[in-house]
């Protein structure tokens, strides 16, 4: 078979021309086999372990910060992807006090490498860690990915991740241009950066960056990038950690604080009378037995929610979002219903230290810290720590009050946030 020609089409089947495809990654040495990458980074571990112990110490307690004695709390997919990100850092990345790399000491060794494996060590040697949004995705095949600074494009192969990501998320990732596929691969140690940090994210990266020129003019990209990997990871540990979960307050003031009151129904044609009577409660238009508690309109002229009514059977609930408004509404139905009803239980759900749990236990629709999923057959959906994602959890369950504006959104409703 005829070897492409530069202005031919790639053979890869990208539509484009192979001199703008695949033509410098066919340059780049031979291609390396899974066994061969997996056998380099082993003997470059190897090397480290055996030649550069103290100095590893000494890079972890540096990478790990206040966050090394607390690592063992986490989960074991979470503290493989921390490690595999520090070891990357450390082997390629971390200038040692001559101002070499681990990988550069290893290979000036000469060691008994096979072409596979010597191939994969020095495509590595050029790459580091980048941030990336997600901009598009062929689900068990490829993730397209943007670079945040260059805004450089690149497609890689991933088969896991492209099952778990999704659009324009942003991940903190090292990406090799030719990979055991032939194509650009992610290599080990990625993660998502939450979006409620991202903004403040990409504002620090790019006053380091801009730092970074002002000192070193005539640096390239890769050797700024090469000390950035630690504060991609200290970002993430954070979250892991002291997650940002916002500080949410209803109209009143009030901490949020969702509150859950039962009683047993003594007189229901009683109660929905008093209910219907009130001037208090107003009863859904369809006739249900759900009624609306509100109070007088915001500056927008819209009704404040302030609570959910409902009767089912022989039960009466009652919902609100602080604990202040469930005690004004059990004093204000036991004074309006009398002997129609009688408290029986109150719950409390704190949303912050929910969702705190849920994010250090890598809670139900969270993605694993790494990216793609344990098995093949995971559809998971990413969990972002956002003020509108906790708003509209209440929306999505307690009836009404998307329409009541939050201080945390510039006193706008949830609906219009």
């Amino acid at each position: 078979m005829r070897k492409a020609g530069r202005n031919d089409p790639c053979p890869c089947g990208s539509g484009k021309k192979y001199k703008r495809c695949c033509l410098d990654r066919d340059r780049s040495g031979p291609a390396t086999t899974p066994g061969e990458r997996a056998s380099a980074l082993a003997r470059l571990t190897h090397f480290a372990e055996e030649m550069l112990g103290v100095e590893e110490d000494v890079a972890h307690e540096e990478f790990y910060g206040s966050w090394e004695d607390r690592v063992d709390e986490l989960d074991d997919q979470w503290i493989q992807t921390s490690e595999a990100t520090f070891d990357m850092w450390f082997l390629f990345d971390r200038r040692l006090d001559d101002g070499q790399r681990v990988v550069d000491l290893f290979l000036a060794d000469d060691p008994p490498l096979d072409a596979g494996e010597r191939a994969h060590l020095e495509r590595l040697r050029g790459t580091a860690m980048r941030l990336y949004e997600v901009v598009d995705l062929s689900p068990g095949a490829s993730v397209d990915l943007r670079d945040v600074l260059t805004g450089a494009r690149v497609q890689v192969h991933e088969r896991l991740g492209s099952r778990s990501l999704t659009r324009h998320v942003h991940v903190a990732a090292r990406v090799v241009d030719r990979g055991p596929s032939g194509r650009p691969e992610i290599e080990a140690g990625f993660f998502q950066i939450p979006e409620l940090i991202w903004p403040s994210v990409v504002s620090q990266l790019a006053d380091y960056r801009a730092d970074h020129r002002r000192e070193r003019p005539e640096a390239e990209e890769v050797e700024f990038l090469e000390e950035m990997a630690p504060f991609f990871h200290q970002a993430w540990m954070t979250c892991l950690f002291e997650p940002p979960v916002p500080d949410l307050k209803n109209s009143d003031g009030d901490d949020l604080l969702l509150t859950r009151m039962r009683f047993d129904v003594i007189d229901r044609a009683g109660l929905e009378g008093a209910l219907d009577g009130s001037g208090d409660f107003e009863r859904d238009d369809d006739g249900r037995a759900v009624w609306h508690w509100s109070s007088g309109p915001n500056r927008r002229g819209e009704e404040i929610a302030l609570g959910l009514i409902r009767i089912d059977g022989d039960t009466l609930s009652v919902e609100c979002n602080s604990a202040q408004r469930a005690e004004r509404a059990r004093a204000m139905l036991e004074a309006l219903a009398r002997n129609a009803v009688r408290h029986r239980s109150t719950m409390h759900e704190n949303l912050a230290v929910t969702l705190r749990e849920q994010i250090r236990a890598g809670g139900p629709g969270r993605p694993r810290p790494g990216g793609p999923p344990a098995t093949d057959g995971d559809e998971e959906i990413p969990r972002e720590l956002q003020e509108a994602m906790v708003l509209d959890h209440l929306g999505r369950h307690y009836r009404g009050w998307i329409d009541e504006p939050v201080p945390a959104l510039q006193d706008r409703t949830p609906r219009d946030a």
